[in-house]
Parts: structure tokens; sequence; C-alpha cells
């Protein structure tokens, strides 16, 4: 992988020391060029506040991006928790319209967990209609899951 990041150095306008900034390689098509991410610094120092800038932002985008996974995370298991009862659960996914979708939350499930639901569902509901009718045809005792 190409290294992205770059250090733009410039004369000052006297031209006896040096400023420097950090750049970012950008290649786009056939073009390519080196895009500033900081100020123009006359000494360490002053790059050094830059880059602890840079470093703060950072970490703010990381934790965007952590809150923005873990709230995924939790949609996307439909407010299924690990303590709930089989019946529960079940009426959790047997509301979840897209088969893929269905299929997909109760394969992520612990073995447990679906074994304790596939109970249910063989035992308690009617297999011959809605999703229960899906589940049943789908369902792999030996896996414990919907194929």
């Amino acid at each position: 992988m190409d290294e992205i990041f770059e250090l733009i150095t410039a004369a000052t306008a006297e031209g006896e020391s040096q400023e420097f900034r950090l750049g970012v390689r950008i290649k786009v098509g056939g073009f390519e060029a080196v895009c500033p991410l900081t100020r123009q610094c006359g000494s360490y120092k002053a790059f050094e506040l830059e880059m602890e800038r840079i470093r703060k932002r950072l970490e703010e985008v990381s934790i965007q991006a952590r809150t923005m996974d873990e709230r995924r995370g939790r949609e996307e298991t439909f407010g299924i928790e690990p303590h709930m009862a089989a019946s529960e659960i079940w009426a959790i996914l047997s509301s979840i319209a897209p088969e893929d979708v269905f299929v997909t939350t109760f394969n992520a499930l612990g073995d447990a967990k679906r074994r304790e639901i596939a109970e249910h569902v063989l035992t308690q509901c009617n297999v011959f209609s809605g999703k229960a009718s899906v589940f049943s045809a789908r369902y792999s005792e030996a896996t414990a899951l919907m194929e």
C-alpha cells in the first residue's frame, strides 16, 4: 500500500528556513495531488500542535463510527436479548417481513437459543401458515439453523 501522508516543505519568504505542513496524497483516476491537512508551521512545536488537533478529530470520528455501529447492531437484532423467552423472541422474529432477514436474524442467535425457539415453534405454533411454515420448512434439527 502506498504511503498517503507526506511532509510538505516550503522555504519562507526570506528563503532562510523552511515551513512545513502535513499533506495527504490523493489519487483519482490518472491524477495525483498532495493536499495539505495542517496549517503552515514554522516550528516543530507548531507542527505537533497541528498533529494533536488531527489526533483529537480522528478520535471523535472513531467514537462516532463506534456509536453508529453499536446502534446498527442493536437495530439488526430487532431488540432481541439473550434473556428473553423463546415465545418473546419468536414474536419478534415472526414479525420480520423479508425472509432473508428473518433467516439471518434467527441464525445469528446462539445454538441453545435457536434450539429453544425451534422447540417453541414446532410444539406451540401452527407450522402450516405464516412464518412458522417458513421456519418448519427451512429448519435443520442437525445444525439448529434455517437453511
